[in-house]
């Protein structure tokens, strides 16, 4: 057998002894079993759909309606900021603060609260180059994006952690 046979041997036979043992990476299994609703959000806002990502890839399902989920998680408000820090030599602003703000509670299928209202925010400093005025709008909407995305996991995450019988965090 040559050297070569016998590193693939090994490898594979390593391979199936971790299979078979029950090791799993931490993370891999489902984070938040069961169908959860999110409301309080207009139809086809864009967190609504990075929370639906999000809520999928942890194992989660979304339900039909509101009333069929084994629970909801109620958003108060949710808003997008953006505040100039600098300014450029002409008097035009050229950093900004984006941020967002999301004011939320946790409730089981009969609507009482198992989590009182929290907050996420989540902010990133952003440089708006005035040399070009074309990118700069698009690269604006992928921070923006990237932010919702983070927002929907942080979400997620809290929530398995209070159902995990854990107090909630304070933010």
């Amino acid at each position: 057998m040559s050297p070569f046979s016998r590193l693939v041997a090994l490898v594979l036979t390593a391979g199936i002894m971790l299979s078979g043992c029950g090791f799993h990476l931490r993370g891999s299994g489902p984070l938040l079993a069961g169908d959860w609703a999110l409301e309080g959000l207009p139809v086809g806002d864009a967190f609504a759909g990075e929370f639906d990502r999000a809520l999928l890839g942890a194992g989660g399902h979304k339900p039909v309606s509101v009333t069929k989920a084994d629970g909801v998680i109620h958003v108060y408000r949710l808003l997008r900021l953006r505040r100039p820090i600098t300014l450029g030599r002409f008097g035009r602003a050229n950093e900004f603060d984006l941020a967002f703000r999301l004011v939320y509670d946790i409730r089981d299928a009969k609507g009482e609260t198992i989590s009182p209202r929290q907050e996420i925010e989540l902010h990133r400093d952003y440089f708006n180059d005035q040399s070009q005025p074309i990118a700069q709008d698009e690269e604006e909407l992928q921070i923006r994006a990237e932010m919702l995305r983070e927002i929907a996991q942080t979400l997620i995450r809290r929530v398995t952690y209070i159902l995990d019988g854990k107090p909630a965090a304070k933010s």
